[in-house]
This record gives structure tokens, C-alpha cells and sequence, in this order.
């Protein structure tokens, strides 16, 4: 199992991994360094991780929860193609399933994603599990578990992205004219062309 990103192992350190050969990849070091210190163990290590353009170990379940809710788009596509091509067969990732619309975010923000919708439209989760936090903020919080190679198939992430520049391409575009043109219009009535 590769645990990605694994944080600061705090919630996973109380899972019985005993019968799991567990991986924890994370982009900070100092946090890797003071999980090895405190809990590697046999079958359990922490290893420095850029999930974005590290080769990935190839391992049953990439578990990456509260990870790509922090990446922009593109770079979620990146992660994705990161993963698959480690070969691993099961993804179980965090999702908003009730949440109605996924926006672009800069990498390293934050926000809801609901991975059965587009720009994702991930086929339906062969299970998912309730994430949902105690004090009963996102009750639609989940993780849902996928074969990667599933996700291969899709193709939907690259195509969304092209469609969405292209369209704000045309928007910007057209902002330009309009804004041109009343720059025009404004300056005919003030110098009494019009």
C-alpha cells in the first residue's frame, strides 16, 4: 500500500497495518525524516514523494486521501498519469459525492472535488467509503476505490482541459473587444466625434 500523501500519520498510525507492507510518500521532507523516526517498523516505511513527478512504487492500493484537493487540474491530471504508470492496480481517493460543481484551483489551495462529475467523470467507484468528519461538516465526504486502469480508459481529464483554455481563450478575447470597442465608443463622445 502507498500512502500518498501520507501527512503526519496521525490517523493512520491507530489502522492495524500488521498484515500490510505500507509505504508513506509525502513532498515535505522534515515530515518524512520525523515519521521515520517515529514510526518505521518492519513492513512500514516513509519515503520523500512528489507525487506530481516521482516514479511511483508499484503496490496493490495507492490510498490518497485529501491529496488532490489541493492540486489545480492539470496538475491532478499529472498525478493521475503518475500513478497509473506505476503499474499499481487500485486507487481509493478522496471525493465530494453530493457536491454539484468541480472549479480550478492553483496547486497548493483547497477545494471540494466530486471526482463522478466533469471535469473527472470517473466511472462509478467499485466502493466508497464514508469520510465524513465528526463535527458533521461534509457528510458527503468519501473515499472511493477504482482500478487505475480503469481510469486509463478515460482520457476525459486531457479533453476537458483543452476545451476549458480554449474557452477562456474565446472569453478573454472577446472581453478584449468589447472593452475596445467602449474604450472607442467613450472616447468619440468625450471628443465630440459622436
Amino acid at each position: 500500500m502507498l500512502d500518498l500523501p501520507c501527512g503526519d500519520f496521525n490517523w493512520m498510525s491507530c489502522v492495524d497495518l500488521s498484515s500490510v507492507q505500507y509505504i508513506g510518500g509525502d513532498i515535505v521532507t522534515p515530515l518524512i525524516a520525523n515519521n521515520n523516526s517515529l514510526y518505521t517498523q518492519p513492513g512500514r516505511k516513509f519515503e520523500r514523494i512528489d507525487m506530481l513527478r516521482d516514479p511511483l512504487p508499484k503496490v496493490d492500493l495507492i490510498l490518497c486521501r485529501d491529496g488532490l484537493v489541493h492540486f489545480s487540474f492539470s496538475d491532478i491530471g499529472r498525478a493521475l498519469s503518475v500513478m497509473s504508470k506505476s503499474g499499481s492496480l487500485y486507487l481509493l481517493v478522496t471525493t465530494f459525492t453530493e457536491h454539484m460543481r468541480n472549479r480550478d484551483i492553483p496547486t497548493g489551495g483547497w477545494r471540494r472535488l466530486n471526482l463522478a462529475i466533469p471535469p473527472f467523470c470517473f466511472p462509478q467507484a467499485l466502493q466508497t467509503l464514508s469520510d465524513a468528519r465528526p463535527d458533521g461538516t461534509f457528510p458527503d465526504k468519501a473515499l472511493a476505490l477504482y482500478r487505475l486502469a480503469d481510469l486509463l480508459k478515460l482520457g476525459n481529464l486531457g479533453r476537458a482541459q483543452r476545451f476549458r483554455s480554449a474557452m477562456e481563450r474565446g472569453l478573454y478575447r472577446m472581453q478584449s473587444i468589447y472593452h475596445g470597442a467602449r474604450r472607442r465608443a467613450e472616447f468619440r463622445r468625450f471628443s465630440g466625434l459622436v
